[in-house]
């Protein structure tokens, strides 16, 4: 989960690769663009001045090396730099 200018976002989960946007002033829950890879146990965090959220490993059938960054404006998924091992 990560948070960004009265915004809570909740990423993945088992075997999802889901993007939930919960708007606080609003009350209102919404669906984003999905992760390129689906995974949970995995570590997001916020970069607000890039507009950005990052994600990093997790699990899927088994250790994950990938990594995604999120444009909350443009609502995109990219693949960035991979982890160098698994653990």
């Amino acid at each position: 989960m990560s948070t960004s200018n009265g915004k809570i976002f909740c990423i993945g989960g088992y075997n999802s690769n889901i993007t939930l946007r919960y708007l606080i002033l609003l009350e209102k829950l919404e669906i984003k663009a999905y992760m390129n890879t689906a995974r949970f146990y995995h570590c997001a965090i916020g970069e607000e001045t890039l507009g950005k959220i990052f994600v990093i490993g997790g699990y899927n059938n088994g250790c994950l090396k990938s990594c995604e960054s999120y444009d909350i404006d443009g609502d995109k998924w990219t693949n960035i730099a991979p982890l160098n091992e698994a653990k």
